[in-house]
């Protein structure tokens, strides 16, 4: 018997409804370059964009969760739990065959707790949507950005790599692939070293200001903020990592498997490569203990992959998603995280929460609910 679209729909809407919260509908249309400032000129190629007739560039929301973080800076970052149920509008990766257009049904806490426990309510609530679905089995696979950033931070390493490699770890891949490219030849320039002298954002501003200056744009896919950083990167580190930083890196990335084995390996990585994640690594132990008190109705799998990331730099500490073996390639059929820093970098620090949401999509939600029958 085929599940509809439409039943689960309704059915994630009454579980996120039953959650509580406010019901919104954040605005469709955005300004492009709110999500490639957040980004990176890497996202244009998903992204639905168009121009108005003054030439200013904007797209269809890619996503729920900037629309309604600039909807929150813009009214001061109150504290509110809020859900929404509609259209989104992003191209397919390469070789995916997706629909440009497609609902997702999903919620954000803006400043909250900030707590582990927090996070582990947004993970059952994100299960207890898919259960109601139909959905019996799944894989919750999760990272931790946070706990990236406090082993970059407690390594040796240059402050211009250290933001390298924290914003890298959105991309698959992305800190090896930025390692790996830290043994090309040292470029040296008067330029790197004035930049190098600067503050991240003033390094940035100064960037911008030589393009206006010579009347020209970034090209080549990166931003003044990227061109800045390796231009600092090449000063500070003669572009590359210490052997022995790279080689602890390596080894976390490597670290994955259950949730709760890897509980241990994280801790015995720490105590060999002699850092200090204590904090980091105490929530990762609150999260599990708190989602196996709620116990939700859909007792996925729990995998923790050091390398898994989301694709939105935005993220900042917890990052999950659902997957169903109705789709072999790991598409996610729900995914969530945290993102704390986003309402201050939107507002520009006029205002700042903690913030984390989660959504589900209906249409995958269906596939492997028909196959779980």
């Amino acid at each position: 018997m085929s599940v509809s679209f439409d039943a689960v729909r309704a059915a994630v809407t009454t579980v996120l409804e039953a959650a509580g919260g406010r019901d919104i509908a954040p605005p469709i249309v955005m300004p492009a370059g709110v999500m490639i400032e957040l980004c990176g000129e890497t996202v244009r190629a998903r992204l639905c964009t168009f121009t108005d007739p003054s030439g200013a560039e904007f797209c269809l929301r890619p996503d729920m969760t900037v629309p309604i973080a600039r909807m929150s800076a813009e009214a001061g970052a109150k504290a509110e739990r809020v859900h929404v149920v509609g259209p989104v509008f992003r191209y397919p990766a390469p070789g995916v065959d997706d629909p440009i257009e497609f609902i997702q049904a999903g919620f954000e806490w803006i400043g909250g707790s900030g707590c582990a426990n927090e996070d582990a309510e947004a993970i059952a609530l994100v299960l207890e949507g898919a259960a109601a679905a139909g959905v019996k089995r799944g894989v919750l696979r999760f990272g931790d950005a946070a706990l990236f950033g406090a082993i970059v931070d407690a390594l040796e390493a240059p402050e211009a790599w250290r933001r390298k490699l924290k914003k890298a770890y959105s991309r698959r891949r992305g800190p090896r692939d930025l390692m790996a490219s830290s043994g090309d030849a040292p470029t040296r320039s008067p330029l790197a070293a004035g930049l190098a002298a600067l503050e991240p954002s003033d390094a940035e501003a100064a960037v911008n200001e030589i393009f206006a200056i010579a009347g020209i744009s970034a090209v080549g896919g990166r931003d003044a903020s990227e061109i800045a950083d390796r231009l600092i990167a090449q000063q500070q580190a003669g572009d590359s990592l210490p052997a022995d930083t790279a080689a602890a890196l390596t080894r976390f990335l490597d670290i994955s498997g259950d949730a709760r084995e890897a509980e241990k390996t994280l801790a015995d990585f720490a105590k060999d490569v002699g850092v200090d994640i204590n904090a980091a690594l105490s929530r990762y132990v609150d999260r599990l203990d708190a989602l196996k008190r709620l116990s939700p109705s859909l007792q996925a799998d729990l995998v923790f992959g050091a390398e898994f990331g989301r694709r939105f730099d935005y993220y900042d500490g917890l990052v999950f998603e659902l997957s169903h073996p109705a789709f072999p390639d790991d598409r996610a059929i729900a995914a969530g995280g945290r993102y704390d820093g986003l309402i201050s970098e939107l507002s520009r620090g006029d205002a700042s929460a903690t913030a984390l949401g989660g959504v589900l999509r209906p249409d995958r939600l269906a596939i492997a609910a028909e196959a779980d029958q």
